[in-house]
């Protein structure tokens, strides 16, 4: 037993060592809870080096899950609206702005859209080693990976902790949404009032 229990933590420490913390934990059946700072990071390391990038979401502070979850909710009502009121010779322009949003199909998705073309997967695949140490501090920690990045970190109201780097950035967008979306819902009225030309 104990020569088995020698081989697995070699093997895992090999892991860690060859292809960073992803490898370790898929060797040991999967993520793990994102209860801790360091578990939150060994998470979105799984996510990524396991091929589920979307997964990442998961693994945002509450502000980026919620800024998220609000700007697919809210692309798909401006598109909804467009479709529904606009004339048809608008339509295709007044689309533009919240088209890829609208299809994304919820939160999970429209991170994966904005990671994949702001380059923010790039940023968090150059470097997926494991934990070097946690500096916790209230409801914040900064986690160094094995590599030197730093990741801060944010915990939720769900006791999770959660990335904070990209959601200012949703933050600033999804307040933009909600402005276009008064405006397009203004529109949406006007041309519904005044009845097909």
């Amino acid at each position: 037993m104990a020569s088995r229990r020698s081989w697995l933590v070699a093997l895992v420490a090999l892991a860690v060592l060859a292809g960073g913390a992803a490898a370790a934990y898929a060797l040991l059946g999967g993520a793990p809870a994102a209860t801790t700072p360091a578990g939150a990071w060994a998470a979105v390391a799984y996510a990524l080096g396991s091929g589920q990038p979307e997964r990442v979401h998961d693994h945002l502070d509450a502000a980026g899950q919620d800024a998220c979850a609000a700007i697919a909710r809210d692309a798909a009502r401006a598109v909804e609206l467009v479709d529904a009121h606009y004339p048809e010779a608008e339509r295709a322009r007044a689309r533009a702005p919240y088209a890829d949003a609208a299809r994304a199909g919820g939160p999970s998705a429209l991170w994966l859209l904005r990671a994949t073309s702001r380059g923010w997967l790039d940023i968090l695949r150059s470097d997926l080693s494991g934990v070097a140490a946690v500096e916790e501090s209230g409801e914040r920690a900064i986690v160094t990976t094995a590599r030197g990045s730093r990741h801060e970190l944010a915990r939720r109201p769900d006791g999770g902790w959660g990335l904070t780097a990209f959601s200012a950035e949703l933050g600033r967008e999804s307040e933009r949404l909600a402005r276009d979306l008064v405006l397009v819902a203004r529109a949406a009225e006007d041309y519904a009032r005044a009845g097909p030309p």
